[in-house]
């Protein structure tokens, strides 16, 4: 099953980047990326939570994280800039969305 990447919005910022062709991703006011071709989805919170971890369970870490997010999702063409590093010894397993691309075709996945 595959896992969307999807960025959680607010009504507000839905409504904002509603009519944008493009529009830049931010972490601790460095832009990461650039999102292009953006759509816009409900966020059904629970069903997503039900089919991606099998659970709606409020005490579990990313179901808490999800039903307290935005009411949109927004996906797109996504470009990212520079490898995103956590130095938490897992970056080496961790690909780009272009990496991924590759990896799926090289396994005709």
């Amino acid at each position: 099953m595959s896992v969307p990447i999807v960025l959680p919005l607010s009504n507000d910022d839905k409504e904002r980047l509603d009519s944008c062709a493009a529009f830049a991703l931010e972490f601790k006011g460095q832009k990461v990326a650039i999102m292009r071709n953006p759509e816009f989805y409900e966020h059904r919170k629970e069903e997503r939570c039900a089919r991606q971890w099998g659970t709606t369970c409020p005490q579990h870490p990313y179901i808490k994280m999800v039903m307290e997010s935005g009411d949109w999702l927004a996906g797109g063409d996504l470009e990212v800039f520079e490898r995103i590093r956590w130095n938490d010894g897992l970056d080496q397993y961790r690909l780009t969305p272009r990496e991924l691309r590759q990896k799926f075709k090289e396994m005709r996945a």
